[in-house]
């Protein structure tokens, strides 16, 4: 993430703001979605986004919620460790998301 005092306070346009920003930002992992993935989520996941993107939010909720109040552990980091897996595969995950596939394994 940029520090604050590493993007200027004052700039020419928000195109030059961003393309300051998105250069601390690291690479993703993988150039593209592996082709099964993206045949899964044209044929599955885009007609129905809003389902999708409802239960996605609710099980990061209920997985976070099982963390902190130490109940389902074993389900909650598996489930966790899915959502990682998912977001690699979606080639928008970097090297950081191993931290988050470590932790629950723990």
């Amino acid at each position: 993430m940029p520090r604050p005092e590493d993007v200027p306070l004052e700039s020419t346009d928000a195109v030059t703001n961003a393309t300051q920003v998105t250069q601390f930002y690291p690479e993703p992992l993988l150039k593209e979605p592996p082709q099964a993935f993206q045949w899964f989520m044209e044929t599955f996941i885009e007609p129905n986004a809003y389902l999708f993107q409802v239960l996605i939010v609710l099980a990061e909720a209920a997985i976070g919620l099982a963390l902190i109040a130490g109940l389902f552990t074993v389900l909650a980091s598996l489930g966790s460790i899915f959502l990682c897996l998912n977001f690699i595969l979606s080639a928008m995950a970097g090297s950081e998301i191993f931290w988050y596939i470590y932790l629950p394994v723990l």
